[in-house]
């Protein structure tokens, strides 16, 4: 496998895994929220849910691939 195959492979998982974490957690703590009200379960839930966003932020900064730009230009696309 490429550096460039494997860094695509490693970089997609991880970003499915925080994009599930924020999903199930954010809907875990909106339901917990409904049948237990503010417990500090559901504190710990919502804190959970910010953190994976957060973490999502600051790694992928709302583009796809933190190297896109390196890649467009390594193909010669402009835009």
């Amino acid at each position: 496998m490429n550096e460039t195959t494997r860094h695509k492979l490693v970089w997609g998982w991880l970003r499915l895994f925080l994009a599930s974490a924020q999903i199930s957690l954010a809907a875990i703590a909106a339901c917990t929220l409904v049948v237990v009200g503010m417990n500090a379960v559901t504190w710990a839930l919502v804190i959970a849910a910010t953190t994976a966003t957060v973490i999502s932020r600051l790694i992928y900064h709302g583009r796809p691939d933190p190297n896109l730009e390196e890649h467009k230009n390594a193909l010669g696309s402009t835009r």
